[in-house]
């Protein structure tokens, strides 16, 4: 109910409103301040908690924020893997975004964000964008010299394992859910059983 109450927007008026207005008689007769500098107190006082309070949003919950992310660093891959133009690696990248939508998907319907998935859209996530974004542009160049070609190489060869991570993390997702939904089914199995019984 607070967290409800708290992201009305007339609540965040009412308390800013209250605090300042004890805030300023403290100042005024607490303090024995003049009135302009209470008033400047009060004003800051008010910038600071309306800013606080806007800023603190508490409907939105870790898992929200894990897809925010995720979906901007989704965006990033798909915008670098339109300049890849190996087609091999551009259709792993494929792959890694068409995994990453289907966790995201996953998390959505499930609403949580459990530690493995926000390993996943976090951790590797960023260190796929900014692999990708430099195999892109490495790729592009006009000259290309041996050195280079070998970290190209390395990135391809990473960015594959990075797709089979990634399928085995949707893989690990999926094989949950089906334990879950097995144990579910023996549950209401046995309690079938004993009514029955009964």
């Amino acid at each position: 109910m607070i967290k409800r109450l708290a992201s009305l927007p007339q609540f965040k008026i009412i308390v800013s409103t209250a605090v300042c207005s004890l805030a300023f008689l403290y100042f005024l007769f607490g303090l024995e301040l003049n009135i302009p500098l209470s008033v400047i107190l009060v004003g800051l006082l008010y910038l600071g908690i309306h800013l606080l309070l806007v800023t603190y949003d508490p409907q939105v919950s870790l898992y929200e924020q894990t897809i925010k992310e995720a979906n901007r660093k989704l965006n990033g891959i798909r915008h670098s893997v339109l300049y890849i133009t190996d087609i091999r690696i551009k259709t792993q990248v494929t792959e890694i975004i068409n995994i990453t939508e289907q966790v995201l998907k996953y998390i959505q319907k499930k609403n949580t964000s459990m530690p493995l998935v926000r390993r996943m859209l976090t951790f590797y996530l960023d260190n796929t964008l900014e692999i990708v974004e430099k195999y892109a542009s490495l790729q592009n160049q006009k000259y290309i010299d041996p050195s280079t070609m070998a970290i190209i190489k390395k990135i391809e060869d990473l960015i594959t394992s990075i797709r089979i991570n990634f399928e085995s993390q949707l893989n690990k997702l999926l094989k949950n859910d089906l334990s879950e939904i097995s144990i579910k089914m023996d549950v209401l199995k046995e309690i079938l059983q004993m009514e029955e019984g009964q």
